[in-house]
């Protein structure tokens, strides 16, 4: 039986889709109380209707319940003569390489390595590509990272990401040593690749990345370009707490670099606040969280903001985390 949700979204797409909230809104109570019959159905839509730029949100609920089967449907879909249908449309490229679908491989070394001129099209491939052994690119791995050296200021900016993959520990170390001289007299704009080759890149990945997270230069949490996404999913990879990471900068005696860690904290905990993924949250839940941010009084979130002249955006996200406390208290009981 499907959720009534699912049932409203199928019946009403033609206006579902048209409002990005109210398709969002959709999309994350499938994921939260939703079950294999709602994607199934989902996946029916996808492939009746001519989706636009909306297919995008509907990746989630694939991505968490989808299979062999699914994958392949999609596949039958989207691509044709090894290559997407629609370029426009480059998420096809995370999401299958991400269930793992072996046929799309090909296609995401061409465009990882080949289509590097292609922001969207090379992110995508080489994201899909990191949920695949690839052991059989080592090659083509290590080149693309010579031309990264190379290039410097001006190379794809998610193809360093594949460093995590090199098989050889040596080259792997001696690799995020590069990665990391290099991103540190590069733009932001560059360096998400960086980060993420940081965070799966095994415990040497992790030592780099704990080492950048409070680094000023290293602005990682900079809206403005890729790299506050990329570090967010380094913190839900490393499944890095927030309570913790909070805990940490409570320690920080410096009130400029407490105030400059405290607003990067803000940003990423927007970013937790506004997942709405339920299995990025199943290590440290919203209610947790929050007795951690408002245990010791005084020491608050809320307390810090003001010390710290951040009180309006530490405000904004403790109303936030009120509210998603009490979605996801409620989302138990159908559960």
């Amino acid at each position: 039986m499907l959720l009534k949700t699912t049932a409203d979204l199928i019946a009403n797409w033609h206006f579902y889709k048209s409002d990005y909230y109210i398709l969002r809104g959709c999309v994350a109570t499938i994921l939260q109380i939703g079950k294999q019959s709602d994607a199934d159905a989902i996946l029916e839509l996808a492939l009746r209707k001519s989706l636009g730029f909306e297919y995008y949100q509907l990746l989630p609920i694939f991505s968490k319940f989808g299979n062999k089967a699914m994958a392949a449907r999609l596949f039958a879909a989207y691509f044709k003569d090894k290559k997407l249908k629609d370029e426009e449309q480059e998420g096809w490229l995370e999401l299958l390489g991400e269930l793992k679908y072996k046929p799309v491989k090909p296609i995401l070394r061409y465009y990882a390595f080949e289509r590097g001129d292609d922001y969207y099209l090379c992110k995508s491939a080489v994201l899909g590509l990191l949920h695949f052994d690839c052991g059989d690119i080592q090659t083509e791995i290590q080149s693309a990272l010579d031309f990264t050296y190379q290039k410097q200021a001006y190379f794809p900016e998610f193809l360093p990401a594949l460093a995590a993959k090199l098989q050889d520990e040596g080259a792997k170390s001696t690799a995020l040593a590069n990665l990391y001289a290099l991103g540190a007299k590069s733009s932001n704009s560059f360096t998400s690749g960086i980060v993420l080759a940081f965070g799966l890149g095994g415990e040497e990945g992790a030592a780099y990345f704990q080492r950048i997270l409070w680094d000023e230069f290293w602005d990682i949490t900079d809206t403005g370009v890729g790299i506050l996404g990329s570090t967010y999913r380094v913190l839900c990879h490393l499944r890095l707490s927030f309570g913790d990471l909070y805990q940490e900068i409570l320690t920080i005696s410096d009130e400029k670099k407490q105030g400059y860690a405290l607003s990067r904290f803000l940003r990423l905990l927007e970013m937790k606040i506004n997942d709405i993924d339920p299995r990025h949250h199943r290590h440290e839940s919203f209610e947790r969280l929050y007795q951690t941010l408002y245990a010791e009084k005084g020491q608050t979130l809320w307390d810090l903001g003001k010390k710290l002249d951040l009180e309006t955006e530490a405000d904004a996200c403790t109303s936030q985390l009120r509210l998603k406390i009490q979605y996801d208290l409620l989302s138990t009981n159908f559960i």
